[in-house]
């Protein structure tokens, strides 16, 4: 009796820490609500210190926690994924330390991203010791509060004049205002917000309604990034149009959604956007440093397929000038998944596309199943993909919240194999037992 306590407690205790852990991690990513001056820099360092702590709680859960293992033989794929990445990762490591005489901070420091993954099954063991819904709120939750915070920071500067905290940042301006950069996790609480509206029958659905609007505004407005309104509008479009339950909610948001396509395209605002691609528009100078970035990048996959350059990092003079080239303009961040192939050739690959093309078929069943929480899904999928022209997933700032895209739909599609999941009689979706 003493002994199964003794597990329960340890059990409980360990629980508890990775809650905390995980959401300092969620929050830590967004420069701790903006309160904090943290750099690039630094905010890589706490990142990296965030993996290293990860890899050591899968290994702690290998070796040690017996209750915990059936987190490896209940996800195969996630596992085999998990292993053949860490090879391949290996492999690139030794080659770049090798090649360009790096230190083994440094190529960790690079490799950040695709480590990030090995979350995926921290993510699983708290799904499954916490409830699914209630990781999934609080993130959601987070999320509002760090749109609310940057949004209020970003009306401030541009009116005011004044920096509102010390960890908001802006970086150049567009269309006469100023541009931010938009957190992962805010996002997130998009897609978080859009699923209350739609599925919700609370009284509370009038103030998400409210919160939507202003987050979708906010990022037309400020974030004027051409891939994330694409992506983000054709995300919205679609879980909209994906609703299935019938209601005065399903007639109020295709009327909404109709009024704002024929307003789109009265205002020529589709054509301005295709147009700005071109590399005779007003935006033409990040275009052409893409396509630069594209021939330069080439030339190392060209000469080394399966690797491509490697992980290098600028922390030499030597480095910067391979890094980001002869006129310091290419930079794989603005390449999408192109600069996931051009840092780590045919192998980067197997890491990029095994986890989306499995996020697209987790997607597939879950509709299939009509689950309750498809919608969100929707928005999230289709945003991922569509994001992969220019928005790498697995870069620094979206490789952790990916994971836990990809925890959320591997613990799902469990629960519908395993049948543990009810109708509802109300709109024949199902939910959680």
């Amino acid at each position: 009796m003493l002994k199964i306590n003794k597990y329960i407690l340890i059990k409980h205790d360990i629980d508890t820490l990775l809650n905390m852990f995980v959401m300092f991690a969620m929050i830590a990513d967004t420069t701790f609500l903006f309160l904090l001056p943290v750099n690039s820099n630094d905010l890589n360092s706490i990142r990296l210190f965030m993996v290293l702590v990860g890899i050591g709680i899968n290994v702690y859960m290998m070796i040690k926690l017996t209750y915990q293992k059936k987190i490896y033989r209940q996800y195969p794929f996630v596992t085999a994924y998990l292993i053949m990445m860490i090879c391949i990762i290996v492999i690139i490591c030794l080659y770049s330390m090798v090649t360009y005489d790096e230190a083994v901070i440094d190529v960790l420091i690079v490799a950040y991203p695709y480590l990030s993954l090995l979350f995926v099954p921290i993510y699983l063991l708290l799904f499954e010791d916490e409830g699914y819904e209630k990781i999934r709120d609080r993130f959601g939750k987070l999320g509002v509060a760090a749109t609310i915070i940057l949004l209020l920071c970003a009306a401030v500067r541009m009116f005011v004049g004044v920096k509102l905290l010390p960890g908001f940042t802006t970086f150049g301006s567009r269309n006469g205002h100023i541009r931010i950069s938009y957190r992962p996790i805010c996002f997130y609480s998009v897609f978080w917000i859009a699923s209350l509206i739609l599925n919700s029958k609370n009284k509370k659905r009038m103030l998400s309604i409210m919160y939507f609007a202003l987050v979708t505004g906010g990022v037309l407005y400020f974030v004027s990034t051409r891939i994330i309104t694409l992506a983000l509008g054709a995300a919205i479009v679609l879980m909209i149009l994906s609703h299935t339950e019938k209601g005065n909610i399903r007639v109020i948001a295709r009327t909404a959604l109709l009024a704002m396509i024929i307003y789109v395209i009265s205002q020529g605002s589709i054509s301005k956007i295709i147009e700005s691609f071109s590399v005779d528009s007003s935006e033409a100078g990040s275009t052409l440093a893409r396509y630069m970035a594209i021939a330069y990048f080439k030339t190392y996959t060209d000469a080394n397929p399966l690797i491509g350059m490697g992980f290098v990092r600028p922390s030499r003079p030597d480095l910067r000038l391979i890094w980001s080239g002869p006129y310091g303009k290419a930079y794989f961040d603005d390449l999408g998944l192109l600069g996931g192939f051009f840092r780590m050739g045919i192998l980067g690959l197997f890491v990029h596309l095994i986890p989306l093309l499995r996020m697209l078929y987790l997607l597939i069943k879950m509709i299939k199943n009509k689950w309750y929480d498809r919608t969100m899904f929707i928005g999230i999928v289709v945003f991922l993909l569509i994001g992969q022209i220019s928005l790498n997933f697995l870069d620094f700032q979206r490789a952790f919240i990916a994971s836990f895209y990809w925890a959320m739909l591997e613990y799902i599609n469990l629960k519908i194999k395993k049948g543990e999941y009810k109708f509802e009689s109300n709109n024949n979706s199902c939910t959680l037992e």
